[in-house]
C-alpha cells in the first residue's frame, strides 16, 4: 500500500511541470501557508485522493468478499478527516504565531478552502457506507 502512495506521490510530482493537478497550486500560490505546512497538506490531500478511489472502487464492486476491506477503508477515510483538521490546526497556530508575518492568508481558514472538495467527498463516501450498513442490518435483522 506504501509503495503505491508513493508511485502516486511521484507522478504528482511528474504533474507539477504540467498545466494541471492539485499540484500547480503550489507553484503559483501556497495561500498564505508556509512551505512546510503546503507540504503537508498536498501529501494529505494525495493520500486522501488515493484512499477515496480505492473505497469507491471497493464499494462499488458489489462484492461481499471485500466487506472487511471496505470497512478498513472507511476507518481509513476518517483518520483522513482527523489529519485534515490537524494540518488546518497547526496552519492556524503558525499563523497566529506571527510566522507569517508578511501575509495574513493562510491559517486554517486556507487550509479548509483548499481541501473543502476532499473534504465533501469523504463526507459523501461515510454517508454511502453508514446508510449501506443500516441496510444491510435492517436485512438481517
Amino acid at each position: 500500500m506504501l509503495s503505491a502512495i508513493a508511485q502516486q506521490r511521484a507522478q504528482s510530482d511528474d504533474l507539477s511541470a504540467s498545466s494541471s493537478g492539485f499540484s500547480t497550486v503550489q507553484s503559483s500560490s501556497t495561500s498564505g501557508l508556509s512551505a512546510a505546512i503546503f507540504d503537508r497538506l498536498s501529501l494529505t490531500h494525495a493520500t486522501t485522493t488515493e484512499f477515496l478511489q480505492h473505497f469507491w472502487s471497493a464499494f462499488l464492486s458489489g462484492d461481499p468478499n471485500r466487506a472487511d476491506e471496505i470497512g478498513k477503508l472507511f476507518e481509513t477515510l476518517n483518520r483522513a478527516m482527523d489529519r485534515i483538521k490537524a494540518v488546518a490546526t497547526d496552519a492556524e497556530a503558525e499563523r497566529q504565531k506571527g510566522y507569517r508575518e508578511v501575509e495574513e492568508a493562510g491559517g486554517a481558514k486556507a487550509v479548509n478552502q483548499l481541501l473543502t472538495p476532499t473534504v465533501k467527498a469523504i463526507e459523501v463516501a461515510t454517508k454511502q457506507y453508514k446508510k449501506a450498513l443500516a441496510e444491510q442490518s435492517e436485512e438481517i435483522g
